[in-house]
């Protein structure tokens, strides 16, 4: 007889805890990324790498979990690194899953079946191979999550023995602290926790002294911003509102320069349609993710809470309806570009850790049905056995299905792209960027990978801030500054960098990936490949020169139409084809406008070639046609753009029908028709009706 069963048990749930977390961790770190991926991604992975500052709240608790994965002594990219804590850090959560399913639904089988679920579900399964910060938010949410459950557990027991009945509460919300100076978006589960707290024990909301260690267990959080000071007093690039004041900090962590939750303060204020689509999309993703099998499983896991467990019932719908429908609704992302899309997907990971366990109450509810109905018949608990055990065909079919979607192991078009751009960089010179994306990319492989070291990358939309510029002054002194460079007031990013330009132009090539940067005056701006060289008017290339330079850049480009062939296409890679496409569209606009007409369709078929369906190189294939008289050519790759296109696209895919018709078929009555139906479809003036 065991002299401690207890302890036994202990390290038995231990061992299976663990051997969970390694079996998932070993199979996440096959499909790890080597490359930087896109969106913040490198931002992240160079914040970890120098011990700096992330972008706005900062995530200090991640960069310093960061900066151990990044230096570990083995011969990997610095991308890797970062994806194998990316890695590590969603296997744990799985554990935590694992556990915390175990000690509500108390079968292990089940608890297993629903944590792997969620581990091989297609978003989860994705950003365990991506440098990101919603891993770790994942981890300290359900760590509160487990000390919230254990304590309620646990409660009666306390009280009959007059034990410390709230120790286990102040845990949960120490961690639940963590989680929302990590990442704002925690703050959306307080209600849920505040009204299992309140249901389960009245009493704790009612004295002063329980007030006083809520706050200071919560307000703890805090304590890994004491990282970002040691940051403040070093030489390195990554460096985001660089807290050296009050202010600053303040600024930092409120993400007064980046907005909270929402993807762009224009988009505040959407109509109630527009919030609504984000919803419908909210729950698309979730179907497409959980697949019709599994919201099966999540009606019949609300049903039972529902009807057996009615706490738990409101507490996990609190928790979904903030962290998914509400933030939504709230943040009123445009779900319309692969960008956007890309973004927001990262964001569900939050509000699929609540239905991951609804589905596991889902699947004991069908256990305990099967139960009641086989109770009197012979091989009855064979049969419920076999039934539970058959609950592990989902996360198998995730797992073989999911896999291959979502492995990036080969995966390089994040590291091509900023390549491609630096290399254009020749000679050397100063290159300003524009779109998180291409900032983010670009400087990790300018600093990680020193890739055209030679040249001086800027990130032109941080110029605007003073912290930026202190940052860019000690890194690039040979640079010449102007006098007001570093006023302590906010400067526009076009008047600072055309001051930069001004005083550097006769020392320094000049260039920007943002085509539509003003140049100053005197100056303009020559489409040269993705990046564009500053010219003086009295200097500008000859048409013979710019078509040189861009077969010269095309031709050691490493990007390829058949770059990604083979593996799934996610949102985030299919922006960076985008970035391409847009690229090569704008090229050949750029070589219309000085009538390289051959030239210019050749950049306008390379954009096809890429993406036959997109309806902006269609469109533009079809001005080049229209400009030269081919008004048959014209009018056919007119109507593929409108076939391609969203309503505002079809709007002004009409309107050149109409233009062709009335000008190069001179059929007016037909151009009418055209303007006609123009008039009946939104213009694209509001993007959420052109849905």
């Amino acid at each position: 007889m065991l002299k401690h069963p207890g302890l036994y048990k202990l390290i038995l749930s231990l061992v299976g805890i663990f051997g969970i977390f390694i079996s998932v961790f070993l199979i996440y770190i096959l499909g790890v990324s080597h490359s930087v991926y896109g969106a913040d991604s490198g931002d992240v992975i160079l914040a970890s790498w120098f011990g700096g500052i992330a972008h706005p709240p900062g995530y200090p608790l991640n960069t310093m979990i960061g900066w151990v994965f990044t230096h570990l002594p083995y011969h990997a990219t610095v991308a890797f690194k970062a994806g194998v804590m990316s890695a590590f850090l969603q296997a744990l959560s799985i554990g935590l899953i694992f556990l915390i399913i175990d000690k509500l639904v108390k079968n292990k089988i089940i608890a297993l079946a629903a944590s792997l679920t969620l581990a091989f579900s297609p978003i989860y399964f994705l950003y365990a191979h991506v440098a990101e910060v919603f891993q770790l938010l994942n981890v300290l949410v359900l760590a509160s999550l487990y000390f919230l459950i254990v304590w309620i557990s646990e409660l009666r027991e306390l009280k009959s023995k007059n034990r410390n009945q709230y120790k286990n509460v102040f845990i949960s919300l120490f961690f639940l602290g963590l989680s929302f100076f990590h990442h704002h978006t925690a703050i959306l589960l307080l209600p849920a926790w505040f009204f299992l707290i309140y249901i389960t024990d009245k009493k704790f909301f009612t004295t002063r002294k329980s007030a006083l260690k809520m706050f200071l267990s919560f307000s703890l959080g805090l304590l890994p911003y004491l990282f970002v000071f040691t940051a403040v007093f070093r030489n390195i690039p990554i460096k985001w509102d660089n807290p050296t004041s009050l202010s600053n900090f303040i600024n930092l962590i409120t993400r007064g320069d980046y907005g909270t939750f929402v993807a762009n303060s224009q988009l505040v204020g959407a109509s109630l349609a527009a919030r609504m689509i984000n919803v419908l999309w909210y729950f698309k993703v979730v179907k497409a993710d959980f697949t019709w099998v599994g919201i099966a499983f999540l009606i019949m896991g609300l049903f039972y809470l529902f009807r057996n467990k009615p706490n738990f019932f409101w507490f996990f719908a609190l928790a979904i309806f903030f962290t998914g429908p509400f933030f939504m609704m709230y943040a009123s992302f445009p779900p319309f570009d692969n960008f956007i899309l890309g973004i927001l997907e990262r964001f569900f990971m939050l509000s699929f850790l609540f239905w991951a366990i609804v589905l596991a109450y889902g699947l004991y509810g069908l256990l305990v049905l099967a139960q009641g109905f086989m109770k009197r018949k012979k091989f009855g608990m064979l049969v419920s056995l076999i039934l539970t055990l058959t609950f592990l065909l989902l996360p198998f079919s995730f797992l073989l299905i999911n896999g291959v979607k979502t492995d990036l192991s080969n995966f390089k078009l994040g590291r091509i792209l900023p390549e491609d751009l630096l290399s254009e960089a020749d000679p050397a010179g100063i290159v300003f960027l524009a779109g998180d994306t291409i900032v983010f990319n670009t400087q990790y492989s300018y600093y990680a990978d020193k890739t055209n070291a030679n040249s001086t990358v800027i990130n032109g939309g941080s110029l605007t801030y003073l912290y930026y510029r202190e940052i860019l002054k000690k890194e690039f002194s040979q640079l010449q500054y102007p006098n007001n460079f570093l006023t302590k007031d906010k400067l526009l990013n076009g008047n600072v960098s055309n001051s930069l330009i001004e005083l550097n132009f006769d020392k320094y090539p000049i260039y920007t990936n943002d085509y539509a940067s003003l140049a100053p005056e005197g100056y303009v701006w020559v489409n040269e490949g993705i990046l564009s060289r500053l010219y003086k008017k009295d200097n500008l290339p000859t048409n013979d020169q710019v078509v040189a330079k861009l077969e010269k850049n095309l031709a050691k480009m490493q990007f390829n139409k058949d770059i990604l062939k083979g593996s799934y296409l996610q949102f985030i890679p299919a922006h960076l084809k985008d970035i391409y496409i847009d690229y090569f569209i704008h090229l050949g606009k750029f070589l219309l406008s000085r009538n390289l007409d051959d030239e210019a369709g050749k950049f306008f078929n390379l954009a096809i070639g890429v993406k036959d369906d997109d309806s902006a190189a269609l469109n533009a294939l079809g001005d080049l046609n229209f400009k030269n008289k081919r008004c048959v050519v014209a009018e056919d790759f007119y109507k593929k753009a409108i076939g391609a296109s969203t309503i505002s696209g079809k709007h002004s895919g009409y309107i050149r029908l109409g233009n062709l018709y009335r000008d190069c078929f001179e059929d007016s009555e037909r151009a009418k028709q055209y303007f006609d139906a123009a008039e009946k479809l939104p213009d694209g003036g509001d993007t959420f009706k052109s849905f």
